[in-house]
């Protein structure tokens, strides 16, 4: 059962990993694309994000 939970915790912290780079990602979008939509959208986007 250990080996099991520590497979489990791995796979979890892989998957935090994983989830922390995509709004790292989104972030960066908002940031330097912000040209590429309307401007109205300014707001909307990052309470969205």
């Amino acid at each position: 059962m250990t080996n099991e939970l520590a497979r489990l915790r791995d796979v979890e912290r892989w998957m935090a990993w994983v989830r922390i780079g995509g709004v790292v990602f989104a972030l960066f979008q908002l940031g330097v694309l912000r040209d590429e939509y309307p401007g109205n959208y300014g707001t909307g986007v990052w309470l969205t994000t």
